[in-house]
Order: structure tokens, then sequence, then C-alpha cells
């Protein structure tokens, strides 16, 4: 065997680990299809994928910019802004934040 098939035996190899982190993952179908094609071009598709598939988790939606879905930015945090007593403002928040859509202070 010369220097270029264990090179390409060396780079399918990390491109099998890399199919099988990937689906493994809480990526899109779409993503984990599209990068199991290309993860297997010899060299290039095994850098590609480990430069492009760390894309970061979503947000949770309480930090999400729902801007285009409202016409107001500040409606699910209006309730947290007004209130005077801190307490009860973080309690506020804190429904918010976690999500707890049964709280009665989360709007």
């Amino acid at each position: 065997m010369g220097g270029l098939e264990i090179a390409v035996f060396l780079s399918e190899l990390v491109a099998c680990y890399l199919v099988w982190r990937l689906w493994h993952s809480d990526e899109l179908l779409l993503f984990k299809v599209f990068y199991s094609v290309v993860v297997f071009i010899p060299f290039l598709g095994p850098f590609f994928v480990l430069w492009s598939a760390n894309i970061p988790s979503r947000q949770p939606l309480e930090f999400q910019d729902r801007s285009k879905y409202t016409t107001d930015v500040f409606d699910r945090w209006r309730r947290v802004i007004d209130e005077k007593n801190p307490h009860t403002k973080f309690r506020i928040w804190q429904g918010i934040t976690k999500g707890d859509k049964n709280d009665e202070n989360s709007p």
C-alpha cells in the first residue's frame, strides 16, 4: 500500500467517526444527510464537516429575537419592566425564562 492509499484510508476512517457523531447529534435531518454525503470526499470532506457542522444549538424561545413575528418587541417582557417590586419582578422574570406557562405571573 502506498502513502496515498493510507492517507485516503485514514481520511475515510475520520469520515466514519464524523458520520457517527453527526447522526447522534441534534442537527436537522437535512443537515445530517448533506454532511453525510460531503464527509466522504477524501481529505476535504472531513475538514469541511468539522469546520461547518459545529452549529451552535438554538437559544431558548425567550432569548430569541422574534420581532418579525410580532409588532411589539417588548410584549413578553412588559410585565417585568413595569413591575416595581424587585421580588415580584424576579419571580415574573424567572417564570418567563424557565418557560413556565402555568405560572400565574407569566404573560
